[in-house]
Formats: structure tokens, sequence, C-alpha cells
């Protein structure tokens, strides 16, 4: 920045407190900080101050080098110099070089901010060409290739400095400028060509210190093993079929060895997590995540990074609000390096400082995603990518099809929602073949479906509404709204399309979306927010249902039961209502996909046609009566609670 006045006065303000070393500051002139920092470090080098205080630059003057400018910087910059040396002023304006350098280079012309390294290097290089001895440049050959070889690298760096000097002689080369040297390697022929090439500035990182302190807060996902009364499996496990069909004996069981391993599993008590890494400030952000991933068993592909930032709390509101300041999160670029999240402004938090001086703790927030594959669904994808199936092991079934039957077995299970989420694609695909309308009258809300247009469209798409025809039905219509779209590109189809194929049952030809769909999670009470900000994720495939017993899992985490307090007993009581919620769920939604896929225990089904699998006719409208019957009294509870 620019150096303010010592005494307070203006320009050519008297009475430098310092008259012997040059300790006058210069005023801004129109954001010219960047300016007078430069100059004020270029006075203070000392063998170009004596070179212009004692008048040795009038003999070197060349007004005539095409490359400089006529000499006029060289004169304005020993003018300045002279009086920020005479002791005589605490403060000046540069109004003079301000007025030359303007008018010889154009960009700093302007009141525009600019880079002061940049102006710094065209300072030096016009002082340079102002002041250079050689009035007229001869040309000078390059060392010879052979030479340079055959020659000791210190003798080939002294002829390649001779030879500058016979082109660029001034008191800046004499004093600033110097050699790098630089060598090339030809990766064919590995012929290495070396040379000396002139500099007069280096660009170097110094940093505060070489290693910083990060305090890292994980929020855990919500399992059976943190949130034990909520979450707790209960004794309503169905019947398991079995998949007759797999010869091999790891897959036969990998179900049951599902119940019992789970090798990221978290420590049972472990909610919410407190860590300490130590990390270079050089290193990437993603240095960090893989050294905090280490230490708390979470992989690192399944870690939020974020910083935190928090929104002013409000003077109104219940007084739990304001002792709990609404906090949101910000994940961070993993390509940047540590050293920028000291600038993330939370240097200044309780406990940022450590004991070191010199040292600081970084506060960051991580979020372990909330979902987590079955490790069977994992081991079936890892033996379909090594080709360890064969048509012997599968016993003539293919490969698709037995995907479909592995996930319709996973489906509903009792550990889905407390330890594992299934991702359930091809029961989806099915369900789109079996509720497939062969009439308008079969149409029907929420079937997925995907759009085969023109210029080889293919989008994931949802009916949200029919449009009845009551003079004609056979002109019904469907409304259906696109995946990942705004609602006004929905566009209506008619049962030809159906029958044209110009709509196809979901993943006929689309691709599976392998990124969940993430949202984040606020607490609000009486029209504010408070509290710390989270996020959920969700498989894209899932239903309503799922999606919100997901949510009322997640939930768990923030009901925390202390016996110490009055309230304790209800928080146990909303913990276990929570739970119920979630069974009564997963049972009504289970239910639905087993009356749909009714028919579709043959082993070859998946890769039937749309039109060789029998249609579904079941009414799920019952199911919504019982759902909302056997809720009423979670309902009356979450009330007490409240």
């Amino acid at each position: 920045g620019s150096a303010v006045a010592l005494n307070g006065e203006g320009s050519g303000g008297k009475g430098s407190p310092f008259p012997n070393y040059g300790a006058t500051g210069l005023m801004n002139l129109g954001n010219s900080c960047y300016i007078n920092s430069a100059l004020q470090c270029m006075v203070y080098l000392p063998m170009l101050r004596s070179y212009i205080l004692s008048g040795q630059y009038l003999s070197n003057l060349n007004s005539e080098n095409p490359l400089g400018t006529g000499g006029k910087i060289l004169l304005e910059f020993a003018e300045l110099t002279k009086q920020m040396w005479a002791g005589k002023y605490a403060n000046k304006a540069p109004q003079r070089f301000r007025g030359a350098l303007s008018k010889a280079r154009n960009k700093y012309a302007t009141t525009e901010q600019q880079d002061a390294q940049e102006f710094l290097a065209d300072m030096l290089d016009a002082l340079h060409e102002d002041s250079n001895k050689v009035k007229k440049k001869p040309m000078v050959p390059p060392l010879d290739d052979d030479w340079v070889e055959k020659t000791a690298l210190h003798r080939v760096g002294l002829e390649a400095w001779r030879r500058y000097l016979r082109r660029d002689r001034s008191v800046i080369a004499s004093t600033i400028m110097g050699q790098t040297l630089n060598r090339v390697t030809c990766p064919v022929c590995h012929h290495t060509s070396t040379s000396f090439d002139p500099f007069s500035m280096l660009s170097v990182p110094v940093p505060a210190f070489e290693k910083m302190m990060v305090r890292c807060k994980i929020l855990r996902r919500a399992t059976s093993l943190n949130c034990p009364r909520a979450l707790c499996i209960q004794s309503l496990v169905r019947p398991k079929q079995d998949l007759d069909t797999f010869s091999k004996s790891d897959l036969e069981s990998d179900i049951d060895m599902d119940l019992d391993a789970d090798p990221d599993a978290a420590p049972p008590s472990a909610i919410l997590e407190q860590y300490i890494v130590e990390v270079s400030r050089l290193s990437e952000i993603g240095v960090l995540k893989a050294s905090l991933a280490e230490m708390c068993g979470i992989s690192a592909g399944a870690l939020l990074l974020c910083e935190a930032e928090t929104t002013p709390t409000p003077s109104e509101g219940a007084a739990f609000i304001r002792q709990n300041p609404f906090v949101t999160y910000i994940p961070v670029n993993e390509a940047r390096p540590c050293a920028e999240l000291s600038q993330l402004g939370n240097e200044g938090a309780e406990g940022s400082q450590g004991d070191d001086p010199d040292g600081m703790v970084i506060e960051l927030m991580a979020f372990e995603l909330t979902l987590k594959e079955w490790p069977s669904v994992q081991v079936f994808a890892q033996d379909l990518i090594n080709g360890s199936f064969s048509t012997k092991s599968l016993n003539g079934m293919d490969l698709e099809d037995a995907r479909f039957l592995l996930e319709k077995q996973l489906y509903g299970h009792r550990k889905e929602c407390r330890r594992f989420d299934l991702r359930p694609e091809r029961i989806i695909n099915m369900m789109s073949k079996c509720l497939w309308p062969r009439t308008t009258a079969d149409f029907r809300r929420g079937l997925r479906i995907e759009y085969l247009g023109d210029r080889n469209q293919k989008l994931p798409g949802t009916v949200i509404d029919v449009l009845v025809n009551e003079d004609n039905p056979d002109k019904t219509k469907v409304l259906v709204h696109f995946d990942h779209l705004a609602s006004k590109w929905a566009e209506k189809f008619t049962l030809d399309d159906f029958l044209q194929k110009k709509i196809a049952p979901l993943y006929t030809k689309v691709t599976p979306r392998a990124i969940p769909i993430e949202g984040t999670l606020y607490h609000r009470h009486s029209g504010h927010y408070f509290g710390n900000t989270s996020f959920l994720h969700f498989h894209n495939e899932w239903s309503m249902a799922r999606a919100g017993a997901h949510i009322m899992a997640q939930a768990a985490r923030f009901l925390h039961e202390d016996q110490s307090t009055s309230g304790g007993h209800w928080i146990a009581t909303c913990q276990r209502a929570l739970g119920k919620a979630i069974d009564i769920i997963l049972d009504i939604d289970k239910a639905y996909v087993d009356r749909v896929l009714r028919d579709c225990d043959d082993k070859f089904v998946y890769k039937k046609p749309n039109d060789q699998i029998k249609k579904s006719t079941y009414d799920a409208s019952s199911l919504n009566d019982l759902l909302e019957k056997k809720n009423d009294r979670n309902l009356y509870l979450f009330t007490l609670c409240n």
C-alpha cells in the first residue's frame, strides 16, 4: 500500500523525523498505492540510490534509445529520489513523476488499480534503457552448442554475460540484473540445449510458516451404531428369498455378511467428532482431506469439506435462536493450496490462535456422505468389472437379470436406511415396465419414463399430471416433467407417443446418474433460521417415501438424549417414535414395490421386452390410507415432544 504522511501535513510538508534515512511518504494520487510501494522499494536500493544522488546518471542519459522513454522517466525518478532523501519533507505528492509516467506508459494514465510487480518490472526496464551506455546495439551471435557442451559451465556463463553487455550496459544491468541457467532436453533424441537468460526480478514464495494446523469437525451419517435408540434394527425381518442362481459361495452368503460387516463403521457413539491435522501450507486442500480421511476412517470420496459462514443473529425471536447463530457451510475447492485457508476469515475464531505466535489453527467442517452402498452390490459390480462371472456360474442367467434379483432381495431389508442405502435402478426400470400404459385409462401420476426425441435426445422424466379429456378419453394426455430441467420445459404427450416408443420405460436407453442428489438441511423456528446447516444425499431413483425415511433417519443425529435434564424422557420417546415412523414408511414402500413386481420372480424377466411383461393394475391408494392410519400415533408423540 502507499506510505502515509508521517506528520499529517500535505504535499511538501516540512520536517522529516528521520532526515538522513529517506523517511518521506508518498501521497496517493487516485489508486496509486501500487506505484508508491514500488517506488519506496527502489529508492532504498543502496547502489541505485548512490548512482542517482551522485549525479552520475546525467553522463549516462540515453535520450535517443527507441526502446526507452527518451530519458524522461530516469530524470523524473532521479528528481523524486533527491526530494525523498533531502530530509526536508515528511510526505510528497509525486505529481510530476506520475505525469511523465502516464505519457510514457499509457496503461498507468488512469486511476485504475494495477499490479505492483508488473509496474516494478516496467520501471526497471525503462531505467535500464534510459541509462544504457550502448548507443547503437550490435548484432551478437548466440553461443555455439558444440562449444557449450565442451566448455565448463562457469565459463559459459561468463561468456553469455559478456555478450549480453555488448548490447545492454547500464546501472540496472550492473546492480540489479543476473542470469538464470536453463536446460532443455529433447525426449526423442535426448539432446540437451543449455542457455543463460538475463533477469531483473524473481518470484519466490515466502510463507509466514511452513506448517499449519487445521481443526476439523466431522458430522457423521446417522446409522444404527451411533443412533441406536432411533435407528435400532427391529425384529421385523422378512423371509429371505434364496438366490440359487448364484453358485459362488461368497456371493450367496453376501447378504448375511452385510448384517455384521461394515469396514467403515463409526464407533458406537460417534456423531460429531473433532480432529486436528498438521499440513504443509503449500500442499493442496485435497491432501488435507486425504489425511483427515485416514484419521477418521471415512473414505475421502465420502467427505465434503466446507468452510463456515455465519449470518448475523436477529435481535428478536426466542432466546435459544439468539444463543445458536445461523451458520451455513460452503464446500471448499480441493485444488486450492492450504495457505488460502488462512484467508477464510476464521483466524480470529475462538481457539484459532495457538500457543505458537507464528502459527494458527484453522477451523473447518466436514460432512460424511449420508449414503452408503450395500457391500453385496459393490462386490457384484466389481465382479462384473473383473469378469469373474461365467455363464455356468449364473446358470445361463443374464447379468442384468442377476443384478435385478439382487436389488429386489435387498429392497426394504431391515438394515436399509439404518446401515446401507440401495440404488434401485433396475427395480425402477421394472416398475416402469409393469405400470406401462396400454390405454389412456392406465395413465397414472408418478410413472417414470424417458423421452427419446429427435437429434438423439434421451431425457428422463416423471408423469406429474393426467389431463383427462372427458369428451374423448382417447385424447387424454399426460404432463411430463423432465429431470434437472425447469418446470417451464414440461411437455404433454398422448398415448400414441407411448405406443410409437417416443416415450419409453426409464433406463431403456438413458444411463443412470451415479452422482446422488445433494440437499441442504436447515433448522427454522418462528420464521428464523438458527444453528448449523448440514447436507443430505439421495439416490436419484428413490421414491418420495424412501427419501422421507432417509430424512427422518438422518434427523436422529439431532435428538440427543440427556437423562440428567427434565426433557430427557421426552427426547427418548421422540427417538422411539422416529424409529417406528421409519419402519412404517419402509414397510409401506416395500409392500408397494412387492405388489407391483409380484409377477417378476422369473430369473430371466429383466431383459424381456416391455410388451411381454405382465401389466400391474395395483392401486396404491389403500397403502396411503394405511400409512396415514399407522402414523397417527407417532404424529401425536412428536407433538408432545415439541
